[in-house]
């Protein structure tokens, strides 16, 4: 960081407005595109239809726990369906957790550079790529609680633990492999204070994390509740515990690896300051600090193995103790040597910020603002041709199209990866049936992408192909009716 970012260092809300800012400007190519990946689509039609009285889970489902449609629902209420009201929330609460970076950096190493630093990066890191952040996932969102409830676990009064607890137990309600954090984080912390005084165990240091673990487990006891008294306890357990062991991909050791050789080739300057600042002998870390952040990044990349699932955005997991490390490189006393602080202070350290910035922006730029929106102009075209009284299936391309056209999911099974992989099975669902019970709704357009052979057959002689996009990738049917039957000649 510069001599010139002191003053500014020292007014909160100017920082916090800063992060803000940034997230904003960084991630503002992506609000206007309709698809940036099928879990954004799949929360957004959840959201919207819950609002329409559907239920969660018995309704419309996904593998996903009530967080995270919650989150969306409550979007939906305050944005209609404006896609760039939402994704400018998302941003505004990425430029916050930014932020909350910060304050967690000044809990741990005192010190205004590095934390200033951390938001930064952390920032960086959640809106350069598409799968690795740009896109709002269950990630982005837990990552605030996550960082939110750490720094009330390393505030030295122990009466924050409770409020700590109930920050994590609802990042736990967004996604549940968020626990492993929380084991890290909290774990490791219970675990420190017992070496500090010398006990093998001590009901005083036990209390504080007895109660944070109180608050944790209230998001998900009150689920349970909610969803006992709604009357729809069973679909909510399934999809708790049930789906859980079923719901399993392939995804070997090899292809994990390479998963992570990928996230660290994507972001390698941050990636280099992370591992400079973890083995450098002259890092300005307490003796606790370095053996903290090994425990949690160990958590996090089990967390990110156990399931075999090889998602790329599983990653932005990795991404919070990543950026309170990477941002220690900016320590004064790590630039203290006079070459290390000829570049990365003054200036240059000015210019390679503004340089990374526009980088990343340009990279956003080019994906969302030079590449044709296909599943726009079809929701466009079939808006210009339907009836308000007609429907559309979309088959096994982009699901966002009901959200588009403001329709709900004609299946319960809203991802459509459901009905077309093997993720059916974990669902216990016949996809062939379900199919059937769609198609016999009556839809007055099938969307098929490329190739779907269950779906072709099934509308081969109820159907007629209208048109196409994509040269030809993209087929939209239109069913027979009536009119279209020529009428026979005496």
């Amino acid at each position: 960081m510069t001599n010139i970012s002191l003053s500014f260092l020292n007014n909160n809300r100017k920082i916090f407005l800063f992060y803000i800012l940034l997230a904003v400007i960084l991630r503002l190519p992506s609000f206007s595109i309709s698809v940036m990946d099928h879990d954004e689509s799949t929360y957004l039609i959840m959201g919207a239809d819950m609002l329409d009285g559907r239920e969660l889970y018995s309704d419309i489902t996904d593998t996903k726990p009530a967080g995270i449609f919650l989150i969306y629902a409550f979007m939906q209420l305050i944005t209609g369906y404006s896609l760039f009201l939402k994704r400018l929330l998302v941003a505004v609460l990425v430029g916050a957790s930014g932020y909350l970076m910060h304050r967690l950096s000044i809990s741990l190493f005192r010190e205004k550079n590095p934390a200033l630093a951390s938001g930064i990066i952390y920032i960086l890191f959640t809106s350069t790529w598409e799968y690795f952040g740009i896109s709002p996932n269950t990630e982005l969102f837990f990552n605030f609680f996550t960082i939110s409830g750490t720094i009330l676990l390393l505030k030295p009064h122990k009466k924050w633990y409770f409020s700590a607890g109930i920050l994590l137990g609802m990042g736990f309600m967004i996604k549940y492999l968020m626990l492993f954090d929380v084991l890290a984080v909290a774990g490791f912390l219970f675990v420190r204070e017992h070496v500090q005084e010398r006990k093998f165990f001590s009901l005083k240091i036990f209390k504080p994390y007895f109660l944070a673990g109180l608050g944790f487990s209230n998001p998900f006891g009150l689920a349970h509740l909610g969803f006992w008294l709604n009357g729809n306890y069973a679909d909510f357990h399934f999809v708790t515990y049930d789906l859980v062991g079923n719901y399993n991909d392939d995804a070997s050791l090899k292809d994990y690896i390479i998963m992570l050789f990928d996230f660290a080739g994507r972001f390698l300057p941050l990636t280099i300051l992370f591992f400079y600042v973890m083995l450098s002998g002259k890092t300005p870390f307490e003796k606790w600090h370095k053996p903290f952040f090994a425990v949690w990044m160990t958590f996090i990349l089990l967390a990110m193995y156990l399931p075999g699932k090889g998602f790329t955005h599983y990653t932005m997991q990795l991404m919070v103790p990543m950026s309170l490390v990477a941002g220690m490189f900016y320590h004064p006393q790590m630039l203290s040597a006079p070459r290390m602080a000829a570049i990365y202070k003054g200036k240059p350290a000015l210019w390679a910020g503004v340089g990374i910035i526009v980088t990343v922006l340009a990279i956003n730029i080019h994906k969302n603002w030079f590449q044709t929106d296909y599943p726009k102009e079809v929701a466009e075209y079939l808006e210009d041709n339907m009836k308000p009284d007609e429907t559309v299936y979309t088959g096994n391309y982009r699901h966002i199209i009901y959200y588009l056209l403001r329709q709900n999911s004609p299946t319960k099974y809203v991802h459509p990866t459901i009905l077309t992989t093997e993720l059916g099975k974990a669902f216990r669902v016949n996809s062939l049936q379900e199919i059937r019970k769609i198609l016999a709704r009556k839809p007055s357009y099938v969307i098929i992408e490329k190739s779907y052979p269950a779906l072709e057959r099934e509308i081969r002689s109820s159907y007629i192909a209208d048109t196409t996009f994509r040269n030809q990738q993209i087929r939209i049917f239109k069913r027979i009716s009536k009119a279209m039957i020529p009428k026979k000649t005496k």
